[in-house]
């Protein structure tokens, strides 16, 4: 996994999970092995002590079948993680 750390934000990202190797003309999505295992290593990675205040970024690269299958990993680690605590706005008083 690449990481990149540019003031208050972490950027990371990981080929591995977003690469699909097609059946025949489909891209995606990935399968329920590869998706188990980009939610263990998100959550891992939301819960490194080294993260501390930052903001971690998830990124990926231009191609829009790439971008599709990390949208849906990203999406379904939203739905399956355990809740995160709810910081207070700091713009509301």
């Amino acid at each position: 996994m690449a990481v990149c750390v540019v003031g208050n934000l972490v950027g990371s990202r990981s080929d591995l999970q977003e690469r699909y190797e097609p059946y025949c003309a489909d891209f995606g999505p990935v399968n329920l092995g590869v998706v188990h295992r980009f939610c263990e290593m998100l959550h891992e990675r939301i819960q490194d002590p080294r993260l501390g205040s930052r903001h971690l970024v998830y990124y990926t690269d231009e191609n829009p079948l790439v971008r599709s299958n990390t949208a849906f990993l990203l999406s379904t680690y939203m739905v399956t993680a355990p809740p995160l605590p709810i910081l207070p706005d700091p713009t509301v008083p």
